[in-house]
């Protein structure tokens, strides 16, 4: 009995070694994240239709990389004006115009939207607001913003607001007591 159990147990702690070899040895070759998110799904390139009719049709980004039409960080939704960036004493910290699948792997934290193709251009803009910025949540003092726009059709697609003070969000509203 006791051999029985020593047995088993050796067979299940080669197992567990083997399959976390073979785990680790595939990882190896590692696709970036916008393809590893994406490589599932069927609506992933541009050119890929929804699945049948039933199906919602995906708002696909196609593609555009070499486009002409791209417009320049001024001309996009909500980004603020020379006078607006002067008198709120705004601080330009980047805008940079990257390819969608560059834009996700520099920020991880904004994830991946499966309906943008990986070579869709999109601006990215952090800005620093030593005075604060006021959201839906309350006021971040000392605040970083970072949005990232469509850079054909100046749509903002997302941002990220965080402090660079330790307690630099004011709560307001029913999110006060939280």
């Amino acid at each position: 009995m006791k051999t029985n159990r020593a047995l088993l147990l050796c067979i299940l702690t080669i197992l567990f070694v083997g399959l976390t070899f073979m785990n680790v040895a595939s990882s190896a070759g590692k696709k970036s994240n916008y393809q590893d998110k994406n490589i599932d799904n069927p609506n992933y390139e541009a050119s890929k239709e929804a699945i049948n009719s039933e199906t919602l049709q995906y708002v696909v980004k196609k593609g555009n990389r070499d486009s002409k039409d791209l417009k320049s960080i001024e001309q996009m939704e909500g980004y603020p004006s020379a006078s607006d960036i002067q008198k709120a004493n705004i601080k330009i910290l980047k805008n940079e115009l990257l390819p969608y699948e560059e834009f996700v792997e520099k920020y991880p934290e904004f994830g991946t939207q499966n309906n943008i193709s990986p070579d869709r251009m999109v601006w990215v803009s952090k800005k620093h607001y030593p005075k604060g910025i006021i959201t839906m949540r309350g006021n971040v003092k000392n605040a970083i913003l970072i949005t990232y726009y469509d850079a054909e059709t100046g749509e903002n697609i997302g941002y990220s607001t965080y402090s660079l003070d330790k307690d630099g969000m004011e709560l307001e509203g029913p999110y006060k007591n939280q």
